[in-house]
């Protein structure tokens, strides 16, 4: 009984970081060619940064830099791997984040509960999605409208580009 409490005491105290090391060892012993995978590496620096840059910035946060310091620490950590990546990296993703951010949360707990009610009782749960459609319309348009309006301005700016 002592032994358990101590692994729960222990685990209750685990650092989050520690324990996202542990979970890329496990899957880069298991998939060593996650290495070279843009999509791990993206994953495993956001959330990096997001379990540890929020964390130097206590003092000063509220309401409302919660949202943006996620959305900084996820883009300051995956920026080199982006533009070693990639080439390129768009200012506009961070308004984009910010506008969309809050939705995540929202859709998440709406289709997880979703998920478990299709087990008992599978209408209700489609009804349960259709509450979903809104914030997912949102999250579209904010995605889709503002690369647009980018463009638009860009050309503006510079045409001939």
């Amino acid at each position: 009984m002592g032994d358990w409490l101590f692994l729960r005491k222990s685990w209750a105290a685990a650092d989050g970081a520690y324990i996202l090391f542990l979970t890329g060892f496990v899957m880069l012993f298991l998939w060593p060619q996650f290495l070279t995978d843009v999509g791990f590496q993206l994953s495993f620096a956001a959330t990096l940064g997001i379990m540890v840059i929020p964390s130097l910035f206590k003092r000063w946060e509220n309401a409302l830099s919660g949202d943006f310091l996620t959305t900084f620490s996820a883009q300051a950590t995956t920026l080199p791997i982006l533009l070693g990546s990639f080439g390129t990296y768009s200012l506009w993703s961070v308004l984009v984040n910010l506008l969309v951010l809050w939705t995540v949360p929202v859709l998440m707990i709406l289709g997880g509960f979703a998920a478990m009610v299709s087990f008992v009782f599978a209408p209700l749960s489609k009804l349960l999605l259709y509450l979903c459609l809104p914030f997912l319309v949102y999250f579209q348009f904010i995605t889709g409208f503002l690369p647009i309006l980018k463009a638009r301005l860009f050309c503006k700016i510079f045409p001939g580009s």
